[in-house]
């Protein structure tokens, strides 16, 4: 591990590792809708066991917002030159032309599908059906305001969050630089008020756009709490690396259980609000155990993933949409579950050469040009570049 990361490469290896793995999640945990999800009694007894990792599509994204934190606390640190306006830049270089792709490319299949002849209702099995109009092209374009994310690519949701935040960092940063932990105390205390304040009244009584808003804030804890530990990642990753095989291990069973059991899917927006602040103390230790994974066939993989992890989150729905049309009603469940795997993964590699590559370098040209020219290691001797 430590050899990949001297290579010169500017992401942090053992982290790439735990975003791809955490991208298949959300992919197995939206294919569930076939032949799982609601199946009672067998979903019953599934979603209990030690298989619910494998479902935990929205606790992976609150994965993905805290290696969000850290990754940008590194990438708006090592900054020396017109600070803010190169950060949003590249923040938006990189986020906005995959999110437009994929929606482009989904727009175009969903069209192709429908010229097949196949014909579905929008929200069959959480399918979408999209039928563009010039507002909803106008909302998606802006990308940041308050619309309705699902009409086209549900998952986007989470993209709109990000970007949100990643042009709001500044703050988060300061707050981190300057309160330390405290800043976490305060984003969880935030987080915990907006929860009682859900669960107090119906949030149907709240403007979407109000409550939009506090959903970002609440998002916006699991940034400060990964910006945090980039800050003391010296200590915590010792902390990992000291520990024996045994309570490694342990530890890793904790924090699968830690991440998963806190959430059950609920909809009501104060139920979920407590079940992510549940599920992100074991995201934490996750992040500090994911250094320790050594060379292997799961690390390989991982990284694999890691790398076309922002392409195949963004474009596994269209290809589930799809398998479920064309396949579910003459196939049923099992045929839907490897065309939705297999077909999210190529689309995703092949968005990711296509789109996303070129979108990353641009945003790391970006950054190199008012960036010092020489990546930094922590006492462990892992690039803490991300």
């Amino acid at each position: 591990m430590a050899d990949s990361a001297r290579a010169g490469n500017d992401r942090a290896p053992s982290l790439d590792i735990l975003r791809g793995y955490a991208a298949l999640i959300v992919v197995f945990a939206h294919t569930t809708v076939a032949g799982l999800y609601k199946v009672e009694p067998l979903w019953g007894y599934l979603k209990w066991t030690p298989l619910r990792v494998l479902w935990g599509g929205h606790q992976a994204v609150i994965v993905f917002f805290m290696l969000s934190g850290y990754a940008l606390a590194h990438m708006y640190g090592e900054l020396r030159s017109r600070r803010y306006v190169t950060f949003a830049a590249a923040r938006i270089v990189r986020l906005y032309p995959p999110f437009i792709a994929s929606l482009v490319v989904a727009l175009g299949i969903y069209w192709l599908v429908a010229r097949a002849g196949f014909v579905w209702e929008k929200g069959w099995m959480y399918t979408a059906h999209p039928h563009p109009d010039k507002q909803m092209i106008l909302d998606h374009l802006k990308m940041i305001g308050s619309y309705d994310t699902s009409v086209i690519n549900p998952p986007m949701w989470s993209i709109v969050h990000e970007m949100r935040l990643s042009l709001a960092f500044p703050v988060i940063a300061f707050l981190v630089q300057h309160l330390r932990f405290k800043a976490v105390i305060l984003a969880v205390i935030s987080s915990t008020l907006i929860g009682i304040a859900a669960l107090a009244g119906s949030p149907s009584h709240i403007p979407w756009p109000l409550q939009d808003a506090l959903l970002t804030t609440h998002y916006g804890t699991f940034f400060v709490i990964g910006a945090w530990f980039y800050s003391c990642r010296t200590r915590i990753l010792s902390w990992a690396h000291a520990l024996q095989p045994r309570s490694r291990a342990v530890l890793w069973i904790v924090a699968l259980a830690l991440v998963a059991y806190p959430f059950d899917n609920p909809w009501s927006m104060g139920a979920r609000i407590f079940g992510d602040l549940g599920s992100s103390t074991g995201a934490f230790l996750l992040m500090a155990l994911s250094f320790t994974i050594q060379p292997g066939w799961i690390y390989r993989v991982g990284h694999w993933l890691g790398k076309i992890s922002y392409s195949l989150y963004l474009n596994h729905y269209v290809v589930l949409s799809v398998s479920l049309v064309v396949l579910y009603p003459r196939f049923g469940a099992v045929p839907v579950w490897f065309a939705t795997v297999f077909g999210a993964l190529l689309l995703g590699y092949v968005m990711n050469r296509l789109v996303e590559v070129p979108a990353q370098n641009g945003a790391r040209a970006l950054r190199r040009k008012f960036s010092p020219k020489v990546a930094g290691y922590s006492a462990n001797g892992v690039n803490i570049r991300s």
